[in-house]
């Protein structure tokens, strides 16, 4: 994960590293990836978004639920759901 170190917020890497193994940390890994890909795209960003640590998604309590919310730059963005 050290090559992505500025993709994710620290939030996002608590989440990623407090997972008890290494599946679950690559899928959760994976999953913010994933994510911050479409939200991106959705924008109409793309590779121009920069840094991608802009975005943080949360998930509740669960890094499982089927929905996630987005904050950029600290600030939640209500009508995006992912």
């Amino acid at each position: 994960f050290d090559s992505f170190h500025g993709v994710m917020t620290d939030v996002e890497w608590k989440r990623i590293r407090g997972q008890v193994s290494e599946d679950l940390k690559l899928g959760t890994f994976r999953r913010h990836w994933s994510l911050k890909e479409a939200f991106v795209k959705a924008r109409g960003d793309g590779l121009a978004f920069e840094p991608l640590h802009r975005a943080e998604f949360h998930f509740g309590e669960d890094t499982w639920a089927p929905e996630a919310t987005v904050k950029l730059d600290g600030v939640a963005l209500p009508g995006w759901k992912f």
